[in-house]
């Protein structure tokens, strides 16, 4: 500062100043979109209204002016450049490892048995979920000579500090030890995974960002104690905001797999899907069931539209290398009731994630939901990761799906809560 004073002209130094406020100001606007989004059960003293467009108006405004000053002086930009990538060098050289020091310990276990390129997460809660999920992500990790990474996250009240975790990971290590069973029988290696946190959702993001885990597998009871949340609270901004490919599982007893059901309409998501079933056919090494490539038209669908679809089935199926595969189709306006009907027949419904428009951010469409819950046989729903545009988009200015019934500025009534922000009776478990 003494050498700009110094050295610049008054106007510079004054233009550098307003371009460093104005940069600020920008960042405390994101700040505030990305912190309602990520914390939306906050105790917050105050309302933005019209929310996110005013914090919105206010980013383009200060980026504007800011910009406008270039013109003023671009001496004021260079000089403003310089500070920024002094600032960016001393924080990362220094005062972020100080910063990463002063945080108090997430992980308390960790224990790798063999380090492979592919991972399948799986949060387990109870010894049920561990069973069925270790199952399923077995068979993924089996097929794609992976590794199952096994997380149990103990959520720590705010009243309480991390440190304080400790006393709420009783039966953590014993759902652990179930996945490593499960798992066994498969000859696939476990990597475990024992970490506290004050939001589960955030918890599993985190590691599946750590890990660079490849697909992540959530258990879903078909129910919910969250008001206002389709899944629950835990997996809610997980499938808005997906960190890693997903798949929510309901699972409805066990039986061997004969026949998987995969509804498609094409799409990277049903691709997916696709991908999915062959995994999990593919370990039934003595009877390799069928996949069922099912595709529901419209009674008065355009005949182009026919022809569009049915040359994504023939793309699907040429694509798809797995000798068991039938397509079928038929015609109904009711399209969960006919997926439903043809459903009875089989053991396994996957089903992708509807392909939605840049602002219609929600995880899986009505569909794919209202099939799951309805289904008498286990049904898992599947959707691709974000891209980088739609992540920094879903953090900031577009409202999950999921919650959007109900306002974000009261997170008390929207929860149904105590008031501190923590759902009555919601568990890890149920979300």
């Amino acid at each position: 500062m003494m050498v700009m004073a110094w050295s610049l002209p008054i106007e510079d130094v004054a233009a550098a100043a307003d371009i460093m406020f104005l940069l600020l100001f920008l960042q405390v606007n994101i700040a505030v979109m990305t912190l309602r989004q990520k914390m939306p059960n906050l105790d917050r003293g105050f309302v933005i209204p019209s929310f996110p467009l005013i914090p919105i108006i206010g980013l383009l405004t200060n980026l504007g002016l800011a910009i406008y000053l270039f013109t003023f002086s671009p001496l004021a930009w260079y000089v403003a450049a310089v500070w920024l990538v002094i600032g960016a060098l001393v924080y990362f050289t220094y005062f972020s490892r100080v910063e990463q020091l002063e945080k108090p310990t997430e992980i308390l276990h960790e224990e790798v048995l063999v380090s492979r390129d592919y991972s399948v997460l799986i949060p387990v809660d109870t010894h049920e979920q561990a069973q069925t999920l270790s199952r399923i992500g077995a068979q993924i990790a089996a097929q794609n000579q992976g590794e199952v990474l096994a997380l149990y996250v103990a959520q720590v009240p705010p009243q309480l500090s991390l440190a304080d975790g400790r006393y709420f990971l009783k039966g953590g290590r014993e759902h652990l030890e179930t996945v490593i069973e499960v798992c066994r029988m498969y000859d696939v290696p476990v990597h475990t995974m024992i970490r506290l946190g004050r939001d589960v959702a955030e918890s599993v993001r985190k590691t599946a960002i750590e890990n660079a885990s490849d697909i992540l597998v959530l258990g879903w009871p078909g129910t919910t104690s969250s008001a206002g949340r389709v899944f629950g609270s835990v997996i809610d901004p997980i499938v808005d905001n997906p960190p890693t490919d997903i798949a929510v599982v309901l699972q409805r007893g066990e039986r061997p797999l004969r026949r998987i059901l995969v509804p498609t309409a094409g799409g990277p998501n049903n691709r997916r899907s696709v991908e999915l079933a062959v995994t999990m056919a593919r370990q039934e090494k003595e009877n390799p069931p069928v996949i069922v490539l099912f595709s529901v038209i419209p009674l008065k669908t355009r005949e182009s539209a026919r022809v569009r679809m049915q040359k994504t089935l023939r793309d699907l199926v040429k694509s798809t290398d797995y000798p068991n595969l039938e397509v079928k189709t038929a015609e109904s306006d009711n399209l969960v009731d006919r997926i439903l009907q043809e459903s009875k027949d089989h053991d396994l419904v996957i089903i992708g994630a509807s392909e939605e428009p840049l602002f219609e951010n929600i995880l899986v469409g009505t569909v794919p939901e209202q099939i799951a819950r309805r289904a008498k046989t286990t049904v898992i729903m599947v959707k691709r990761r974000s891209t980088p545009f739609h992540s920094i988009l879903r953090q900031t200015v577009l409202e999950p799906t999921t919650g959007a019934s109900v306002k974000r500025d009261n997170p008390t009534r929207r929860n149904g809560g105590n008031g501190n922000g923590a759902p009555n009776g919601d568990t890890a478990a149920q979300s």
